[in-house]
């Protein structure tokens, strides 16, 4: 049939039949825990660059380092301007002059000090540099304006539904990491080689169709319940 101009052509009914499918997952029933990853997984809508982790606000500490600055900046002024007034100066900032005085570097107290506000401004720089909010999990999105999270505990009860599915399965327990899923199932009266394709196969769609924003590595760990 000769299409019309203006008229959009449809593909042919037997096309997505005839496309060869998106991945192979292995076959066999492997060792246990082995990990599987599908090695030639490609998302839907391919993002263009590997999506990044939400920061946290680290409201808590922020406010926390801002009102130690500001109260002891007050304090400071505050006696500051009482000297500058003809005031003598308040007795604990006379105390520390001394004490910076008389005390030398090999001093206990002072090595105490330095390593206390070491440790102190370590601690305030790898909160500065690390994202934080380890419970979200990015998503691929179409848009580059736009961006998405999972929570862990859902995609490990999605997992975990997906995993019961499975005939023969009456338990699992899934943990989701940042690059990793480890399932522990339970199998009753079924062999663990079919339980375990079949179990990678369902545990594989589940993810593509959450759409993480990178395929994380699935490790399958299954016992057999023998009553």
């Amino acid at each position: 049939m000769t299409p019309v101009a203006g008229t959009p052509v449809l593909p042919e009914a037997g096309a997505a039949a005839r496309r060869p499918p998106s991945h192979i997952l292995p076959s066999g029933g492997g060792l246990p825990g082995a990990p599987y990853v599908r090695p030639d997984s490609v998302p839907s809508v391919p993002p263009r660059r590997r999506p990044r982790r939400f920061r946290s606000e680290r409201r808590l500490t922020s406010g926390l380092v801002a009102f130690v600055v500001m109260a002891a900046s007050g304090v400071l002024l505050y006696d500051v301007v009482r000297v500058r007034g003809g005031e003598h100066a308040m007795a604990w900032r006379r105390d520390f002059a001394h004490q910076l005085a008389v005390r030398h570097p090999d001093d206990t107290w002072v090595r105490g000090g330095a390593a206390v506000l070491a440790l102190l401004g370590l601690w305030l720089l790898v909160l500065a540099l690390t994202p934080g909010l380890r419970a979200l999990l990015p998503l691929r999105v179409p848009s580059g304006t736009l961006r998405g999270a999972i929570e862990r505990d859902t995609a490990e009860g999605l997992l975990q539904e997906s995993a019961l599915r499975v005939d023969s399965i009456i338990r699992a327990e899934v943990r989701v990491k940042r690059r990793r899923a480890v399932v522990l199932a339970y199998v009753r009266l079924r062999d663990l080689g079919e339980a375990r394709d079949e179990l990678s196969n369902a545990l594989f769609d589940r993810m593509e169709r959450m759409g993480p924003g990178w395929t994380p590595r699935l490790t399958l760990k299954l016992r057999p319940v023998r009553r």
